[in-house]
């Protein structure tokens, strides 16, 4: 089922847009074949937790991710940054040696209470916040901040999209006053989901 829709997805995209599936696993050598697989198939990355059958300790996840980058060197890695599902907290030091890895290009980032720091350990990592914090995280950094993850658009793109062009205009024209009014409204909607 899993190779039909990644399958599906490789032939409808044709190439036109990057397309990172989704390879975590339970454990690397897993991780390693699925990824091997996709890209066989024409994925360009991997969005890749670490394994969630024990709690990861640093050395070992930053291991983990060393092991996939050497097993598949031509796989971009999207690391799939969620401390509740993954029971490991992405460190500081974590980030650090993610920086040393050049297939890990982007992260799924969930909270932006350490954003700046981490944008500096990792100056070659895109890091893409909820789109809750998008207009928060875009100040913080407007030129390292250019995208980011939406639980929303699935209901429909729209206010995602508008969420997009008006930071990307207030990042031209220096008014942020529609983006953060956007942004607290998309935050108002979610408060029941994310409190």
């Amino acid at each position: 089922e899993k190779r039909d829709y990644v399958s599906t997805i490789v032939e409808t995209i044709r190439g036109r847009v990057p397309y990172f599936c989704g390879t975590t696993a339970l454990n690397t050598r897993e991780v390693i074949r699925q990824t091997r697989e996709f890209m066989d198939m024409g994925a360009s990355g991997t969005m890749l937790g670490v394994p969630m059958w024990v709690k990861m300790d640093l050395p070992t996840a930053v291991q983990f991710y060393r092991d996939v980058a050497e097993a598949v060197p031509e796989a971009a890695i999207a690391i799939y940054a969620n401390p509740e599902a993954f029971k490991f907290d992405f460190p500081r030091p974590f980030w650090a040696e993610m920086s040393k890895i050049p297939q890990v290009v982007t992260a799924k980032y969930l909270g932006i209470g350490m954003l700046d720091l981490d944008l500096r350990l990792a100056p070659n990592i895109r890091f893409l916040p909820h789109e809750d914090d998008y207009y928060a995280a875009a100040r913080i950094n407007p030129e390292r901040i250019t995208a980011f993850w939406s639980s929303g658009a699935m209901c429909g793109p729209a206010t995602a999209i508008m969420l997009r062009d008006e930071v990307v205009r207030a990042k031209s024209t220096g008014d942020w006053a529609k983006a953060k009014a956007i942004s607290d409204d998309m935050r108002a909607a979610d408060s029941t989901l994310f409190p």
